[in-house]
């Protein structure tokens, strides 16, 4: 099964995809947001290029555990992405995958423009490797 991981922004949607067979994300691309139904129509075209059957969006959960706003705007966008793909899409907890990327980046020593350029497919990498774990450990 191939999943495509979304780390969900305002102005950046993050992309990862999993390798089949071997329980591994690695990251595609970072979708630069005009607007909202371009990045959904982008999406679904990756969708159908990288041969995905499901989709996991990060859901922006604060850290007490509570939801705001960006919630409300995740789940429409997760609606959204489902119409326009025919693919099932779930959530997955994203606390602290922008810090673990900064932190991974920053390990590595990339410049400051080369780590804002990937660190959203990278944080798209870490939630879909966190939620492929987490299948693994269940079975």
């Amino acid at each position: 099964m191939r999943i495509l991981g979304v780390d969900y922004g305002e102005k950046r949607i993050g992309l990862a995809v999993s390798i089949p067979f071997q329980n591994m994300a690695v990251p595609l691309k970072v979708i630069n947001v005009v607007s909202h139904k371009k990045a959904i129509l982008e999406i679904a075209e990756t969708v159908v290029q990288e041969s995905v059957d499901m989709i996991v969006v990060g859901l922006p959960i604060n850290m007490d555990g509570s939801s705001g706003e960006m919630v409300d705007r995740v789940m429409d966008f997760v609606a959204k992405v489902a119409a326009a793909t025919g693919k099932k899409v779930e959530t997955w907890d994203e606390r602290l995958t922008t810090v673990m990327a900064e932190k991974s980046m920053l390990d590595g020593d990339l410049s400051r423009s080369k780590r804002k350029s990937i660190r959203d497919k990278i944080s798209a990498q870490i939630l879909l490797q966190d939620y492929l774990e987490s299948r693994t450990e269940a079975r």
